[in-house]
This record gives C-alpha cells, sequence and structure tokens, in this order.
C-alpha cells in the first residue's frame, strides 16, 4: 500500500479549508511526519466540519505536535483526536493542554498513547483538566508519565467533573501515584467511571487501595496484582 506522506497529507489539508462536508478523516500509518501535521493543523484553524481527526503512527514529532496543539486552540469542531503511536513529546502533550483550557475547544475524546510523554508534559494536561469541561476520554498509555504525573491527575480529578475514562496503562506508575490516584474517586470525584494502570509497577499497598476503589465506587478500575 502507497503511503500518502507529507506531500499527499499536505494536498488534503488544501482540500480541507474549502470542503464543507466531510466529519470524520482517517490517516493513519501514513507517515505524514511534523510537515504534513503542520499542513494538517494549518487547515483546522478555518475547517469548520471535520468532527474526528486520526493521525495514528505517522511519524509526527515535537514540532508537529505544537501545530495541532495551537491549531486546536481556534478550532472548535473536532471532537475526537487520536494521536497514538507518534512521538509529540512533553512540548506537543504541552501545546494541546493549552488548547484544552481554551473555552472553544469541543474535544471529548484525546488519544496520546505511546507519544514520549513524560512528567511535564503530562502534568500539563492534568492541570488543564481542572478548567476543561468538555473532555470525556483521555488515553495515556505507554508513555513516561511516572508517579508525579498521575499524582498530578489525581489533584485534577478532584475538580474535574467531565473525563470519565482515564487509560494510563503501562507508565511507570508505582504505589505513590496509585494511591493518590484512587482517592480522587473515593473522596472527591463521581464522573470517572474507568481507570486503566495495567502493566504499571504497582504493589500490595497501592494494590489494596484501587481494590477498595473498585468494592467503594462504581469506577472500574483494571491494574495487575502484585504476586504474593
Amino acid at each position: 500500500m502507497e503511503l500518502i506522506g507529507p506531500s499527499g497529507a499536505s494536498g488534503l489539508a488544501r482540500a480541507l479549508r474549502l470542503n464543507y462536508r466531510l466529519t470524520y478523516l482517517d490517516l493513519q500509518y501514513n507517515a505524514i511526519s511534523d510537515s504534513g501535521a503542520a499542513a494538517i493543523a494549518e487547515a483546522l484553524k478555518s475547517n469548520c466540519t471535520l468532527t474526528d481527526l486520526c493521525l495514528i503512527e505517522n511519524k509526527i514529532g515535537e514540532s508537529g505536535g505544537e501545530a495541532i496543539g495551537k491549531a486546536l486552540q481556534s478550532n472548535c469542531t473536532l471532537t475526537h483526536l487520536i494521536l497514538g503511536g507518534n512521538r509529540i513529546g512533553d512540548s506537543g502533550a504541552k501545546a494541546i493542554a493549552k488548547a484544552l483550557q481554551s473555552r472553544g475547544t469541543q474535544l471529548t475524546i484525546l488519544g496520546l498513547s505511546s507519544n514520549k510523554i513524560s512528567c511535564s508534559g503530562a502534568t500539563a494536561i492534568a492541570d488543564s483538566l481542572q478548567c476543561n469541561c468538555s473532555l470525556t476520554q483521555l488515553g495515556l498509555s505507554r508513555n513516561e508519565i511516572g508517579s508525579s504525573g498521575a499524582v498530578a491527575f489525581a489533584k485534577a480529578l478532584q475538580s474535574n467533573c467531565t473525563l470519565t475514562h482515564l487509560d494510563m496503562q503501562d507508565n511507570d506508575n508505582n504505589d505513590s501515584g496509585a494511591t493518590e490516584l484512587a482517592q480522587a474517586p473515593l473522596h472527591h470525584n463521581n464522573t470517572l467511571i474507568y481507570l486503566d494502570l495495567e502493566s504499571n509497577p504497582i504493589g500490595s499497598l497501592g494494590a489494596d487501595i484501587l481494590g477498595e476503589l473498585s468494592k467503594h465506587s462504581s469506577c472500574t478500575v483494571k491494574y495487575d496484582r502484585p504476586e504474593d
């Protein structure tokens, strides 16, 4: 199968500026790279019909992620954005976090799995959730968030009242992060209904508290129980 690459993405972007019917665009596995992502991002600034955009595995790096984040600050129609399997890093994550704070954003589903996002990028996204009122599902699996990043999300969940699904699989999150994340749905948050913490190094202390969360809240929790 021939990939459209950056030039094909640029051509599609030009069409998007003039198109008033397309609502769904799936470009996964097309190696559009940063320049292609920047072209698509520029089109998003003026396009007012596209609601779903999938850019999985497209060799998009930090500059492409930044361009998409900046475009989202002025876009008021996109509701689903899936960017899994790229390398937008912390700078791309921070740009998207800034967009999540804008009043016009309509994003409800955001997928950022496998994007080389560490604690600082994750913390920026978590902080944005304290004022965001649209996002319901957030995927951050297979990044490098760590327990400090998890703690930032725990703090955000104390005030956020729209997020229902949070996927943080495989993020080097240990007992401290797991414990803090469990406290929010137990005591402060009634909105979150799904929390995935599988493939994290959670010990018996964190597992016990997550078990309590499963018993005493409506939140479904997935995690690996430590071996005896």
